[in-house]
């Protein structure tokens, strides 16, 4: 008991026969985790910059059925492929600096990247309302399934999802030196397969609306 109260009374290291006294001792440094506001409009900026470019390519879809397939304008055929092209270049670039420059905050990243992703569609979403009424009722309806998703399950998923996660984990390979670079395929491949698809919707809803005159 006389040998802990001694302990308490001076904290010290005894090495080679000398004690270091608590004025002595160097604080530990560690280093916060926190998400600081610099990183935060950082994440803002290429976040902006990537939902600019997937508009840019939907827009693009749009205009390059109105023109080349509509009015037959061939010759903008090419122009507009190479727009096209340069958006997504740009759309790589951008998800690829965006991993990397923030990759130590990979949780706090995607959520702040969906939340202003969340804003600019509420943007977007008044300004389709502005040209009509029911122009916006696809975000709106993507809000309402994504908050049911969320809010409306009724058993836990922790027990599910352990599974899922233990394979994921198995197939990761932690020693590539391209991680950043998957984010933006993925990105890439899935604004790849939607153009199509906007592109075709608006040519048959054209060639539907000629056929009722």
């Amino acid at each position: 008991m006389q040998h802990s109260r001694a302990l308490t009374d001076e904290v010290g290291v005894e090495e080679k026969g000398e004690v270091i006294s608590k004025d002595d001792l160097v604080p530990l440094k560690v280093s916060d985790r926190s998400f600081p506001p610099w990183a935060f409009t950082l994440g803002a900026l290429f976040t902006i910059a990537h939902q600019v470019c997937c508009y840019a390519l939907a827009l693009l879809a749009v205009f390059f059925v109105t023109t080349v397939v509509q009015q037959g304008e061939v010759g903008m055929a090419p122009i507009l492929t190479g727009i096209g092209a340069v958006f997504m270049l740009c759309l790589l670039v951008v998800n690829f600096a965006h991993t990397r420059a923030l990759s130590g905050y990979r949780n706090l990243r995607e959520e702040h990247a969906d939340r202003i992703s969340a804003g600019l569609s509420g943007v977007i979403f008044l300004a389709l309302c502005v040209v009509h009424p029911l122009a916006g009722g696809a975000i709106l309806v993507g809000c309402t399934v994504g908050l049911q998703a969320r809010y409306g399950l009724t058993l836990p998923i922790f027990g599910y999802e352990a599974p899922k996660r233990g394979m994921l984990l198995l197939f990761i390979c932690p020693t590539t030196q391209f991680y950043c670079l998957f984010p933006a395929r993925r990105t890439c491949l899935a604004m790849t397969a939607k153009i199509p698809c906007v592109a075709v919707r608006r040519y048959w809803s054209v060639w539907f609306s000629l056929a009722k005159l």
